[in-house]
């Protein structure tokens, strides 16, 4: 009882502690004040990081989870924040995803650009649901996400990660129940 009462205590610090960051990223982006650190950067390897730590999920999920970094994509960014981001997309992807789903990452050089797209063959969105996708505290599966966790901050940061580099996100869905990227 004492080891499966301490796995609980660790399971809940680590939600706690994980709630507590999204808090504050949330007020450093709403005050502008979230550091960013800029550096020459290969991409390829933050990509590969971030998604690699969702590998044990996704098997016990039994979600198939892919990778696609195309080319030597090179550029001035902060890699601990663009590992933030693609890690609150693909947490998302997976909540979302039932098992025998897939959830990919891709990171492409496109007309003078990167894009990173994370895929997923989940519960998709109406358009009204896609609307509200970045907003803080929004989440537009409720129910599902009760069972799941989630704050409903972390799109909302990546967002903003995203834009502090300059970038642009959005999500597109065919419809619910095809999916999203």
């Amino acid at each position: 009882r004492v080891t499966e009462a301490r796995a609980v205590m660790l399971s809940r610090r680590q939600r706690l502690t994980g709630l507590v960051g999204d808090l504050l990223d949330s007020s450093r982006l709403q005050s502008d004040r979230m550091p960013v650190r800029p550096v020459p950067l290969a991409l390829a390897a933050v990509v590969h990081d971030g998604t690699e730590s969702f590998r044990p999920a996704a098997k016990e999920a039994g979600i198939r989870l892919e990778v696609d970094v195309q080319g030597n994509l090179e550029c001035h960014a902060d890699a601990d924040r663009i590992k933030q981001a693609i890690t609150n997309l693909l947490s998302n992807a997976m909540k979302f995803t039932p098992a025998g789903g897939n959830v990919s990452v891709q990171a492409e050089a496109l007309n003078g650009h990167i894009r990173i797209k994370v895929h997923d063959s989940g519960v998709g969105l109406t358009s009204a649901q896609a609307a509200r996708l970045f907003k803080p505290f929004e989440q537009v599966h409720e129910a599902q996400v009760r069972n799941k966790g989630g704050s409903g901050l972390g799109l909302y940061i990546a967002r903003g990660i995203v834009e502090l580099h300059g970038g642009r996100i959005w999500v597109e869905s065919p419809g619910p129940g095809l999916g999203s990227a």
